[in-house]
């Protein structure tokens, strides 16, 4: 898996390749999605779910820099 500041700079560039179309916390969902599935499953329809909610983006990316898997996966 990639790091997690590879991560939010694939969200991060995304974001602004789509300025007028997804909101931030969208971009970060449909981002996570495609690095980590399964983080994105359980938090899908939490209240650490951003995809509706800018307001809570960075407190789902902090216990997310947390939570990432290092190098080894671990």
């Amino acid at each position: 898996m990639r790091s997690f500041s590879e991560f939010l700079y694939d969200a991060n560039t995304t974001y602004y390749e789509h300025p007028f179309n997804w909101r931030y916390g969208q971009t970060i969902m449909n981002v996570l999605y495609l690095y980590w599935p399964e983080k994105y499953m359980q938090i899908l329809k939490t209240d650490d779910d951003c995809f509706f909610n800018d307001e809570i983006v960075e407190t789902l990316l902090t216990k997310l820099e947390k939570e990432w898997p290092d190098d080894d996966g671990y």
